[in-house]
């Protein structure tokens, strides 16, 4: 089975993180412009009742769910704000390309090859992908939410 898929938006507006229980990108256009699209939000958020509205791109920045969780078992979005083994060690985490080295099956070879996936990154550092880390096991059995880049940008 595969991960879920899910979303949440940071309300440019009321500065606010609002999580969706549904997201159709039907995009609505004003003179031939793409503008944004339909979501749905059930209350997970600060907003109280049930809706369904119209999102403007520019009024609404989305975030997908990647699947994952940190230790305390917290859903990891984009956009978050991780530690990774201690506090000198602080990531927002990202959506896009990345770029691998595959082993082949007999540890000579080296593919490299490109992906689309969800990874860390910080200003300075290099990013690394959350699958796993130098210590040899997977980064979420030493990975903190602290934040988001909205609410905590100072963190990083």
């Amino acid at each position: 089975m595969g991960r879920e898929i899910k979303f949440r938006v940071w309300d440019k507006i009321t500065k606010q993180l609002i999580y969706l229980n549904k997201v159709d990108f039907v995009n609505y256009k004003f003179d031939g412009e793409n503008k944004g699209f339909e979501l749905s939000f059930d209350g997970v958020g600060k907003k109280s009742e049930s809706s369904k509205w119209l999102m403007s791109k520019d009024d609404y920045v989305l975030h997908q769910f990647t699947g994952l969780k940190d230790k305390n078992g917290r859903e990891i979005y984009e956009g978050d704000i991780v530690s990774v083994l201690d506090d000198n060690n602080v990531f927002e985490v990202k959506f896009g390309k990345v770029k691998r080295n595959i082993v082949g099956f007999d540890t000579d070879t080296v593919y490299p090859v490109e992906l689309n996936t969800f990874y860390f990154e910080q200003e300075d550092r290099p990013y690394f992908s959350i699958t796993d880390n130098y210590l040899g096991k997977h980064d979420l059995e030493d990975t903190l939410i602290i934040g988001n880049i909205f609410e905590n940008k100072d963190l990083l």
